[in-house]
């Protein structure tokens, strides 16, 4: 199997705000880095390609035209909880340098270690080589599943 991994374009989202998981759409650069994506994987014909549900995945990959896309939420961004649209300059300096220093395995408030999210991804990319053995995948993500 080989496995394609593409990263979302540029979200709409201003400079400096913790995203993860809220599904923000995407910059008005979209349509260029569109034709960047496409010219790096022109004449790539995939068995199969998935997509994390957020709007910023979902929205590339249908317009690779990969053929249908299945959409699968273990392929989402880190859950940042309470910080989600939060500047990060606005949460608590000693929150941040705690959560830096432990990221993988204390999460956010309300939100998921990095330890969760390596789980799920890694529980999708077993599935992807028993279903898809000796086929070529697009996925199409976020850079924490990356």
């Amino acid at each position: 199997m080989q496995l394609y991994l593409i990263r979302h374009t540029r979200p709409a989202v201003a400079p400096g705000v913790c995203y993860g998981q809220a599904d923000v759409d995407v910059a008005e650069t979209f349509f260029e880095e569109l034709r960047a994506v496409e010219a790096k994987i022109a004449g790539l014909a995939p068995a199969v390609s998935y997509s994390s549900p957020l709007s910023r995945c979902t929205r590339l990959a249908s317009s690779l035209k990969l053929g249908e896309t299945r959409h699968d939420a273990r392929l989402m961004e880190l859950d940042f909880g309470d910080w989600e649209m939060q500047m990060w300059d606005d949460i608590p300096r000693e929150h941040l340098d705690h959560w830096g220093k432990t990221y993988t395995h204390i999460a956010p408030p309300g939100g998921e270690t990095f330890a969760d999210l390596h789980g799920r991804a890694t529980e999708f990319v077993r599935e992807l080589i028993e279903r898809h053995r000796g086929h070529d995948v697009v996925v199409v993500t976020h850079a924490g599943v990356i």
